[in-house]
């Protein structure tokens, strides 16, 4: 399985590949983004891409935004919970720019925003099942259900390898066992020195779906993220999956924006919803 790859380009990490068919600015130098965008339009002409998103901050935005960018999503906070950001996108195809399934996002959303919230609606743990942060020894596990769920992913879950490696740097996952085996999982993506993280990569294998554990395996992650001190939690969740965005209104995120057809997810471009939410750890 051939997977888009992790990059430096000009001291900016950057994520590429025809997989996407796009690049992802991760993380960039703040005195060297003034001079990324022709690096990053050359690389992307070169393969032939249709898209370019940028995750910076929001006070570099007028500068992209006068190369041709808009601003598709906003997490204010993102930076030790001072500094806002954006996701700015710019397209060669104009084509990828269209929503085709616009009506069907929209209204998923406007049903994920009308959730109740709060930790009363998270479901009882089923019973026989236990919810922990998971270690080295389930690394084949946590794969193992990766390639269960997902055909495809935009990074190698399905490695062993990859999610041990991932473990050891800057990942925290989390999971649910039900008689000792895994049965959901997910993680954080932790940045520690900007006190923020990414709720990722939830996955619940199907015939343990509709029983609430993503909204558990959330709650422990909030725990987890309290307890390291962390401001700003955000996820990006497939705009098409109604329980994912549910699961993370009701747990009082606040819809931060659309990446239109951003990221491939089981063989095919889908849009992706920005969610975010704020702690007091001060």
């Amino acid at each position: 399985m051939n997977f888009d790859r992790i990059e430096n380009l000009d001291g900016a990490v950057i994520h590429h590949g025809p997989s996407n068919n796009r690049i992802y600015l991760l993380n960039c130098p703040e005195n060297k983004l003034s001079g990324i965008h022709e690096p990053l339009l050359s690389l992307a002409e070169k393969n032939g891409y249709g898209k370019i998103i940028l995750k910076i901050p929001a006070k570099h935005f007028p500068f992209f935004g006068s190369e041709g960018y808009t601003e598709e999503a906003h997490i204010p906070g993102f930076y030790d919970g001072t500094g806002d950001c954006v996701f700015a996108a710019y397209y060669l195809d104009p084509a990828r720019q269209l929503l085709e399934n616009d009506f069907e996002i929209q209204s998923i959303l406007e049903q994920a925003k009308q959730r109740p919230s709060g930790r009363s609606i998270v479901k009882p743990c089923p019973s026989n099942c236990i919810v922990e942060e998971l270690n080295s020894e389930d690394a084949n596990n946590v794969a193992r259900l990766y390639r269960d769920v997902f055909a495809t992913y935009p990074f190698p879950i399905h490695d062993p390898d990859y999610i041990l490696s991932t473990m050891n740097s800057h990942v925290i996952y989390f999971g649910v066992k039900q008689a000792h085996t895994l049965i959901a999982v997910s993680s954080i993506e932790a940045d520690p020195s900007k006190r923020n993280g990414e709720m990722t990569d939830f996955a619940t294998l199907p015939g343990a779906r509709g029983k609430g554990l993503a909204g558990l395996l959330l709650r422990t992650m909030h725990e987890k993220f309290e307890a390291l001190g962390y401001l700003t939690a955000y996820t990006i969740a497939r705009a098409v999956s109604p329980g994912m965005n549910y699961t993370f209104s009701s747990a009082g995120y606040t819809y931060g924006g659309t990446l239109i057809n951003n990221t491939q997810i089981s063989g095919q471009l889908e849009s992706m919803n920005i969610w975010y939410k704020h702690f007091d750890c001060q």
